[in-house]
């Protein structure tokens, strides 16, 4: 018969018509259900139809016998879908007679299965379709799709007596699916989603019955695969918008590798960056294992389901997991640390019987820290994997899918347009626009002109607004657009109980919601390639977003009503309905206040306070993502959320300016009600403690110093977070808030000591990598071996190593003497790494230092090469009872220039006589009385004002030469002087024995004074080692 609306011959029909109409409709029903989860919602792979003997159809009029055409199959998840259909023109189906028909059937060897069975199984679903309602508690079970679930917590109490295998929410009634919307559903899919042409509608459902029919006449089950139904659909000019892309997959240089090593190991784990076609040779191969067994079935498992559903249907026959992207589903509360742990078992016990094949972004693996668990069987696909030709290939292979026809056409046209698109994704939008085929009377040069323009990326926005201004009045759209603008993507099996909880809010908004997903893939605009669905191109989201713009009223309310749909989703997936709408309240309240738009964003009270509840429980959970949550609590989070009040404290500091901070934060002012309120929850000291350990220490905003003075206000005590954080800072290099961190964590310099030792062990490596390979480096730049460049990389590449390190041990020097406690730095087993730091402390401090602890850093700082900084510290905290120290130490003329230096500085500044006699102790070693005198004179700069009365009081007491040595030294505002004979016969005499530095201020007054200052310049080459020795 053909497919009709007329339902009223039917009620009349009485036996054998009756009878056959009833099998019309399960054949029907059989058909529908192919094509929504095989071709549609991609749910399974295929659809095994239970044999029907015909002599019996009149037994499915009496009221308890279920239909004898029995769909089932394995769906997403793992999960077995059995489907019967009952035609019934009585009265709505009470509970009673809905258990009348689970029991009928017999327990005997040979006798139909009793329906009730199929439930003892825990992973089996049980499916009425039905034209009648149902009435009473029956309704609780009431569904409007074949993967739609019954709510679990209205599950009829009377039929636990039945069926005792925790049946809640594994049966359901799919009511009034009358003849009349069947075949309008059927006539939907094959002419908006299949492109079926009209003429050939009557002829594909005739042929698909007939294939239905064909399938419940063998003596075992007849399975109906995607392939075998895609075929059908294609012979009557039909098409799968969604199916294109794989049919014109083109091979990856190393796919031969996955391909080998499924074969070998039974599974393959693919995994690249993002956009490089790990999903489309994932299904290739799924299509490739699925034709080369029969008998296997294809179970698609997405990142939302949980390895356990890899073990539902361990024992129903050869077996492929296609595992999409188990890690790429984001999810501020975990939940993907189950793949990591468990996957590597699982594909080590693979088997022929139980293959896998796995996709994944390579920094999805990475944040989660898969490691080198996978890499037996891991194929790595990146855009070098590709050979050249790649557009040509997937050119000819779609133009080789059209109607001959336009096959012609576009064969006429192809040079132009490899020459004119340069994307697979330009292709790939020119051929979905081409298999449309030309407008009425439209040439063929107009035609491919259009084609050109559509295909173009900025052309996609347009197209997209007009295709949803043709099937969205109520704001559907929106809600499309804010699922996938908060998550990126969403899997299918999530619209199901997220349609079910719109329609109880708004019908027209529940009803419409998969539609216009649906309409959105076939026109390729959404995609949807296995499971899971996204924009094809971030122009779609353009498109989407300029609709919900130009409509904001409309799209306003569908997505308060999202959200209010998704916190109320049932318990399975309340886990995803919560995060989901927080993140859609930030996504419209960002865009909201768009210029373009310019609206406040608002949801009702009972929303609010379920994500509020939902973020307080989030950020306490220790499992979840942190930094993320924070940031969406102080953007959604209420004034009734103490956790979402601390996240605004923390994020929106004065110095953020629009929205961010980088120097100098500052709190939001609040009054001491406010603070009074915070500190008294507990769990504000939870988020505190929380954003220590997880985010300040990496935070790229500077909370500065002060930080920690300002938290104590909302939670004092947080000491243990930060020696955590400083534990997982310490040998980082630059961390920008280490000192934020650290002012909190030397309040217990006991457990601040093993921070310490790290950073010690830090530098100390990082000094002897220096000395190892560093300063053969900078020997070759200055020897001019390496470039400009190289320099400066030499530089960039080191700037920051041992920042966190040396700020840390500032402040734990810092902490000690703060305390009165220096004689701990002063017998302290690593004491000489501490004197930099130490001798820094001094030189910074405000209070004076007592002479006891000048004295300990002088005995510890003695011959390490951070004595002069000792030296410059002592000074800024002089006792004329050091002066005979400073002596001994100046008058042995040290080698080290940078000590002399400092010693000649202190001498200078604050006991010239010490540097007196120095001269005098030294009077019969010529060499150093002139090493004494150019320390002298590179000290000069520093000593200010009063620097010539300070020289002053030293040369008074030097010989005339000495005197007219000093005098005659060069300086960085004038040349070197003449000296008379006697000065030029003592530096003559002693030149041989300077050091390179001396040398550098001696020789010129040689030569200027006319003597011979080759044995000088002798000297010179054979100590020199840098070229600023260069006299």
């Amino acid at each position: 018969p053909p497919l009709t609306d007329s339902v009223g011959a039917t009620r009349c029909l009485r036996g054998a018509a009756a009878a056959q109409a009833g099998f019309d409709y399960q054949l029907d029903v059989s058909i529908l259900a192919a094509l929504q989860l095989l071709l549609i919602s991609k749910a399974a792979t295929r659809l095994v139809l239970e044999p029907a003997n015909e002599e019996d159809l009149e037994a499915d009029l009496e009221p308890y016998v279920p239909g004898r055409v029995q769909p089932s199959a394995t769906v997403a998840g793992g999960y077995k879908l059995v489907v019967q259909i009952k035609m019934d023109n009585g009265e709505p189906w009470s509970v009673e007679d809905f258990e009348g028909l689970l029991k009928h059937g017999s327990d005997k060897k040979g006798g139909r299965r009793k329906a009730l069975h199929h439930l003892d199984d825990p992973n089996t679903r049980y499916l009425l379709v039905t034209n009648a309602d149902a009435k009473g508690v029956a309704r609780n079970l009431l569904v409007e799709g074949f993967e739609e679930v019954s709510d679990k917590a209205s599950f009829p109490p009377s039929l636990h007596a039945t069926l005792k295998a925790l049946p809640e929410g594994r049966v359901a009634i799919w009511g009034k699916l009358t003849e009349k919307q069947l075949a309008s559903d059927i006539r939907e899919l094959m002419s908006d989603l299949l492109h079926v042409p009209k003429v050939e509608q009557q002829n594909l459902i005739e042929k698909l019955r007939l294939e239905a029919r064909q399938r419940t006449r063998g003596s075992t089950p007849g399975l109906w695969t995607r392939d075998d139904l895609l075929a059908t659909v294609r012979a009557h000019g039909g098409f799968l918008a969604s199916s294109a892309s794989l049919e014109h997959f083109v091979q990856p240089a190393n796919f031969d590798e996955m391909i080998s090593v499924l074969a070998d190991r039974k599974a393959v784990v693919i995994r690249g960056p993002s956009g490089t076609g790990k999903t489309q040779a994932a299904l290739k191969l799924c299509d490739i294992a699925r034709r080369r067994d029969g008998a296997l079935d294809v179970v698609t498992v997405g990142a939302d389901d949980a390895p356990t559903s890899v073990r539902k249907v361990v024992n129903d026959g050869p077996t492929l997991f296609y595992i999409d992207d188990p890690w790429g589903q984001f999810s501020l509360r975990g939940g993907s640390e189950a793949w990591t742990e468990q996957l590597p078992r699982l594909l080590a016990k693979a088997t022929p019987d139980h293959q896998f094949v796995i996709t994944s972004r390579s920094d999805m693996m990475q944040s989660a820290k898969v490691g080198e668990s996978l890499n037996l069987w891991s194929v790595e696909l990146d855009a070098g994997q590709y050979r050249d030709g790649q557009l040509r290939n997937i050119h000819d292979n779609r133009m080789e899918q059209l109607p001959a026809a336009l096959q012609t056409k576009a064969y006429a046209f192809r040079n132009e347009v490899l020459d004119r698109l340069g994307t697979p994704l330009e292709i790939e939008l020119y051929f979905a626009h081409m298999q449309i085929g030309p407008d009425a009377g439209e040439e063929a040069h107009a035609f491919f002109s259009r084609l050109l323009k559509l295909a173009q990326r900025d052309a996609v926005e347009g197209v997209v607004v007009r295709a949803l201004s043709s099937i969205d009045t109520c704001g559907i759209s929106a809600i499309v657009w804010a699922l996938l603008a908060a998550r990126g993507q969403f899997d299918r099996s999530q619209l199901h109980p997220l349609q079910r909880t719109l329609r109880g809010l708004d019908r027209a908004l529940g009803d419409g919601l998969d539609r216009l997903v649906d309409r959105m893939i076939a026109a390729r605009h959404l995609r949807q390639p296995a499971r899971t669905i996204a924009f094809a191109h971030p122009s779609v989201r353009q498109g989407f977003e300029a609709f919900v713009r130009d409509n904001w009223g409309q799209s306003e309310f569908a997505i308060e009503t999202l959200i209010s749909a998704l916190v109320q989703l049932p318990s399975a997936h309340r886990s995803w309905g919560m995060e989901t709408a927080a993140r859609v309240f930030e996504v419209a309240r960002t865009f909201a206040g768009r210029q373009d738009v310019n609206q406040a964003f608002e949801i009702d009270s009972g929303s609010q306070d379920v994500i509020d509840a939902w973020l307080d429980e989030s950020l306490m959970d220790l499992g979840s993502k942190f930094a993320p949550l924070l940031e969406l609590a102080s953007e959604v989070g209420s004034d009734a959320s103490i956790p979402s009040r601390v996240a605004r404290w923390l994020l929106k500091g004065t110095q953020r300016g629009a929205s961010f901070f980088l120097r100098n934060w500052q709190p939001l002012i609040f009054g001491d009600a406010w603070y009074d309120t915070v500190a008294a929850s507990p769990f504000a000291a939870k988020v505190a403690e929380r954003f220590i350990r997880e985010q300040l220490g990496f935070d790229q905003g500077n909370y500065g110093s002060g930080f920690a003075k300002r938290l104590d206000r909302i939670a004092p005590n947080l000491t243990a977070a930060y020696l955590d954080a400083a534990r997982q800072m310490v040998g980082n290099g630059f961390e920008l808030n280490a000192d934020a961190v650290v002012v909190g964590a030397v309040r217990d310099l006991v457990g601040f000591e093993s921070v310490v030792q790290v950073a010690l062990d830090d530098l100390a490596s990082i000094y002897r990598q220096h000395a190892q390979s560093g300063r053969e480096e900078w020997r070759a730049i200055e020897d001019g071996e390496r470039d400009h460049a190289a320099e400066e990389a030499a530089q960039s590449n080191h700037e920051g190593d041992g920042y966190t390190s040396g700020v840390f041990i500032d402040a734990y020097i810092r902490q000690f003497r703060a305390e009165g406690r220096w004689l701990v730095l002063a017998n302290h087993p690593r004491v000489p790494e501490l004197i930099r730091a130490w001798a820094q402390a001094l030189l910074t401090s405000p209070v004076p230092a007592g002479e006891d602890e000048l004295w300990a850093i002088l005995a510890a700082g003695k011959d390490t090469s951070d004595e002069p900084n000792v030296w410059a510290a002592v000074r800024e905290h002089w006792r004329v009872a050091l002066e005979p120290a400073l002596t001994a130490r100046i008058s042995s003329a040290p080698s080290d220039v940078d000590l002399r230096d400092e010693l000649a500085l202190t001498a200078l500044k604050v006991a010239p006589n010490a540097l007196a006699t120095a001269f005098q102790v030294n009077g019969e070693q010529p060499d150093r009385q002139v090493t004494l005198l150019t320390a002298m004179q590179r000290a000069r700069p520093r000593l200010g004002k009063s620097g010539h009365a300070k020289l002053q009081r030293i040369t008074v007491a030097l010989p005339n030469e000495l005197k007219d040595i000093l005098n005659a030294l060069p300086t960085s505002k004038r040349k070197a002087r003449e000296v008379n004979g006697p000065a030029l016969s003592l530096l003559a005499g002693c030149a041989s024995q300077l050091d390179p530095e001396a040398l550098d201020l001696v020789v010129p007054v040689i030569i200027a004074s006319g003597g011979d200052a080759s044995p000088a310049i002798a000297q010179w080459l054979t100590i020199a080692s840098r070229k600023e020795h260069a006299v």
